[in-house]
């Protein structure tokens, strides 16, 4: 997850004489303005997301080679978390942040693995990881996931980010999937020919299998209602489609049934979670002012709506307002289905040719 001021990277180069007489150039990235980006890009994002942990400023080499690239630190709970400053041609500037380690918080990684097992089997598991509550680590982690059934089984989680947001590896098998405790289990072993199913019974399934990006609490503030046809028949070729309503936000589903996979449920669109979005923004920005020195309370809004229909590469404009002063512009860009995002307030949006 990222946050970078493109305003304010400067690039050095240091000529180097050959033994022949011949110059030979090579680009540095200095380690100060590395920091910075770091700081924007990592930092911020790591104590947006996990407020309760105390995250220090970075630290780079002091130079850092456009060939080979760089290690730089931030300091999390007193521990280093890696970060790799890399080359990467045909960007502006032509580096990009490579995480090597990500921030895992044991209780938040429980709730994120129980939510998704929840949306995958609509069933009810506890899940439990080793280790102490807060960790830095660079390999996915092996948890225990207790069924409804009372059985405790391996559950690998991959860490993505520098966040360390958890995605569940493991399929558990044994288990019935929500599709199939819904459709029931024949309806979704056949991948051929024509099928035929329940308006009612697909509402069921988007609901119990839909969730909102940034959603960290899964709490039911947003009500979700699905709308499907009554009846629904497809066949490979043939879709049809359902809307699942958040107020006045409507996220588009298609129903369709390909050969050899079957009946499948997806949605290209995602719906975003605005009020959770608005607070990361503004706890990143009231970081920002303490770092500049000017500590300051931001009021945030990046939409009219409690939730919002976004896509990959799609850019939300939010409005941050520090108290007593004028309200600025940032550029909120969603990077993936993760939820991953990337902010940019006016000057570095334009900066970055945005």
């Amino acid at each position: 997850m990222t946050f970078r001021v493109v305003a304010m990277l400067v690039f050095s180069a240091i000529v180097v004489f050959a033994s022949t007489g011949c110059a030979m150039h090579v680009q540095f990235f200095a380690g100060s303005d590395a920091q910075t980006w770091v700081d924007h890009d990592v930092g911020d994002m790591v104590a947006a997301y996990q407020p309760q942990l105390d995250v220090g400023p970075a630290h780079c080499p002091f130079l850092i080679s456009l060939n080979s690239g760089g290690r730089c630190t931030v300091p999390v709970n007193g521990r280093p978390l890696r970060v790799d400053v890399v080359a990467a041609r045909g960007q502006n500037p032509p580096m990009r942040l490579q995480a090597v380690d990500a921030v895992f918080v044991v209780k938040t990684a429980e709730a994120a693995a129980t939510a998704a097992l929840r949306r995958t089997f609509a069933a009810d598991f506890t899940v439990r990881c080793p280790g102490k509550p807060v960790q830095i680590r660079s390999q996915p982690v092996e948890c225990a996931a207790t069924g409804p059934d009372g059985l405790r089984k391996p559950l690998v989680l991959d860490l993505r980010g520098y966040t360390g947001a958890a995605v569940v590896r493991t399929d558990l098998g044994g288990y019935s999937t929500a599709a199939e405790r819904i459709f029931g289990v024949e309806t979704m072993a056949q991948h051929s020919g024509t099928l035929t199913v329940a308006g009612p019974a697909v509402e069921r399934y988007i609901a119990a299998t839909s969730g909102l990006l940034l959603d960290d609490d899964e709490t039911s503030r947003h009500h979700a209602a699905p709308r499907c046809p009554a009846r629904i028949t497809v066949r490979d070729g043939r879709k049809a489609s359902c809307t699942l309503h958040f107020g006045t936000s409507a996220l588009p589903y298609e129903v369709r049934f390909d050969e050899g996979r079957g009946l499948l449920i997806e949605a290209d669109h995602q719906a975003l979670d605005v009020i959770a979005l608005d607070r990361l923004v503004r706890v990143m920005a009231e970081r920002r002012a303490r770092r500049l020195g000017h500590p300051v309370a931001y009021a945030v809004s990046c939409a009219s709506t409690d939730v919002v229909v976004v896509e990959p590469g799609e850019i939300l404009e939010c409005t941050a307002t520090p108290f007593g002063g004028k309200a600025t512009l940032a550029a909120v860009s969603i990077l993936d289905r993760g939820g991953d995002f990337r902010m940019y307030q006016r000057a570095d949006a334009e900066a970055a040719g945005r």
